[in-house]
């Protein structure tokens, strides 16, 4: 499982992403970038509040079941929105208009 607290103030994570393509499920705050990344309650979850960051975080280490769920549901997303061959095909469509 991957965690990204608000104070960190980073809001486009490339850790964040490098951790849902290895499988792992995220738990970050709803700011910026972060929240379009992730299916909230499918590959992870948006908080808006530490509360929610603290429930969510325990919710994953105490459901392994989900947590292999929804880290298998992360990596599909990263490998259908955010691989090389993904980026390779929009890049091809751009530069052959």
């Amino acid at each position: 499982m991957y965690a990204h607290a608000d104070y960190w103030r980073e809001t486009a994570c490339v850790a964040m992403l490098e951790a849902m393509a290895c499988g792992l499920p995220v738990v970050v705050t709803n700011a910026g970038g972060m929240r379009e990344y992730l299916l909230h309650g499918r590959s992870g979850f948006a908080c808006d509040s530490n509360e929610e960051l603290i429930g969510f975080t325990r919710l994953l280490l105490e459901r392994p079941d989900l947590r292999r769920q929804m880290g298998a549901e992360a990596r599909r997303f990263v490998e259908c929105h955010h691989s090389i061959a993904n980026l390779n095909q929009r890049l091809h469509q751009l530069l052959s208009l």
